[in-house]
């Protein structure tokens, strides 16, 4: 597909509502931003509460630990996926927040470029979130065909 240098002038009007649409999407993009970052911070103190409470706890009650392949695999997996988590939800808050800024720059200034880079931004925090939505579809339906396989293991007393 090829391309056209296109040019588009918009009257005064035109501008006046493209902005006031702007600035209330630029709203939805920091509590977005706001949200996202806000979640990573929470599971990171869980996280660092329960590793906390797992020290503490641990000369009192040792338990019967024992650390075989499997666990070990499903520990590595746990914790790339906790940091698979962090990660993403991060980069789309940062995201996110970066093209509310470019919304405000536009609104600020109303250069054209403004609104390029304010558009660029929006197509990539939503890029994002459809990456994410694409994401944990698969993650539920790998789930879904654990649990079943667990089940039907379970019912013929495999496992």
């Amino acid at each position: 597909m090829h391309l056209q240098e296109k040019t588009i002038a918009l009257k005064k009007e035109e501008v006046a509502l493209l902005s006031v649409d702007i600035e209330k999407t630029r709203n939805w993009l920091n509590a977005l931003g706001i949200m996202a970052l806000a979640l990573v911070a929470g599971v990171l103190l869980i996280c660092l509460a329960g590793g906390i409470l797992g020290i503490l706890t641990l000369p009192y009650d040792p338990g019967p630990w024992y650390f075989g392949p499997f666990q070990i695999l499903m520990l590595a997996s746990g914790a790339f996926l906790g940091a698979a988590f962090v990660a993403t939800f991060t980069w789309g808050g940062i995201r996110a927040l970066r093209a509310g800024a470019s919304a405000k720059k536009f609104l600020d200034d109303g250069a054209g470029e403004d609104i390029l880079s304010y558009h660029v931004r929006l197509r990539k925090v939503l890029t994002s979130v459809g990456l994410v939505a694409v994401l944990g579809i698969v993650a539920f339906v790998i789930s879904l065909i654990i649990v079943e396989i667990a089940n039907i293991g379970t019912t013929l007393g495999i496992i």
